[in-house]
């Protein structure tokens, strides 16, 4: 019953033209799907594995996942969607597998590992944004990267908004002063739907330096003592930082050669 009721929401969920098809022992992925727009094929697909349960956990939705089988699913060609139904409310979440495991604490070398959903992973009217997403990884997966490239900045913790004007600033400057504003582009913080890096800086107990790029693909987390970005110079270096893990996830993409641009400038700025 559950898992006839996970198809049926899931269905719904998506807009008429797409194409759902039942996939057969393919080592836990249930669907597959094809996104159409306007009765035109785009080329994009995506996998599904459906889930359900009665009710949420007191703690909120959530589920557990095989470390192994999450390994496969990131493992394919297209990405793999973990959809999962709370029959008591009818919610209906979605989470892309390659952005699991990434939070702060999550081991890795665990057999299980606890996958929670928050209202922001709701699939209600979230078909324009799957579609968007699945076009995001095929493109950055092939090495494709949007020139310039937008890059999201936000700070939070012990940070102030003024703190964030300062560093859109200092690397707009040094986006100037290295010749690479062709390449990077760099956006105040805030949810604009747009797909964009994402650069997080937070301080409490240490500093947090987080670089993804567009739905997660790849990230990298740079974990540093207290405050280690305050003063004039700091800054400095913190903007040089955001360009050579930005140069970091790109390579992981196959962008090499804007890879190797972004690094040898940020670092010939930081020896500067």
């Amino acid at each position: 019953m559950l898992e006839e009721l996970s198809q049926q929401a899931f269905r719904a969920a998506l807009p008429a033209e797409w194409v759902v098809r039942g996939v057969d022992d393919d080592y836990g992925i249930d669907r597959e799907v094809e996104i159409f727009d306007e009765g035109r094929t785009t080329g994009l697909t995506f996998k599904v594995q459906l889930k359900a349960s009665d009710r949420a956990a007191r703690s909120g939705p959530s589920r557990r996942i095989d470390v192994e089988r999450l390994e496969y699913w990131n493992s394919l060609d297209v990405p793999v969607l973990i959809a999962y139904l709370v029959v008591e409310t009818g919610q209906l979440f979605g989470r892309w597998a390659h952005t699991i495991g990434r939070e702060p604490g999550s081991d890795r070398q665990r057999r299980t590992m606890t996958l929670k959903f928050a209202a922001a992973d709701l699939l209600d009217g979230a078909a324009k944004r799957l579609a968007s997403d699945v076009f995001v990884v095929r493109e950055l997966r092939a090495g494709r990267v949007p020139l310039p490239l937008p890059v999201r900045v936000t700070v939070d913790g012990a940070f102030t908004a003024a703190t964030q004007a300062e560093v859109i600033v200092r690397l707009r400057s040094l986006l100037r002063s290295l010749d690479l504003r062709d390449v990077v582009e760099v956006l105040p913080g805030g949810d604009t739907g747009e797909p964009a890096v994402d650069v997080l800086l937070s301080q409490a107990a240490e500093t947090v330096l987080r670089v993804a790029l567009p739905v997660d693909v790849a990230s990298v987390r740079v974990t540093l003592p207290a405050r280690a970005y305050e003063g004039q110079d700091n800054r400095d270096l913190l903007a040089c930082d955001v360009f050579v893990a930005l140069a970091f996830v790109l390579s992981r993409t196959g962008a090499t050669s804007l890879a190797a641009r972004l690094r040898s400038q940020g670092l010939h700025e930081d020896r500067s």
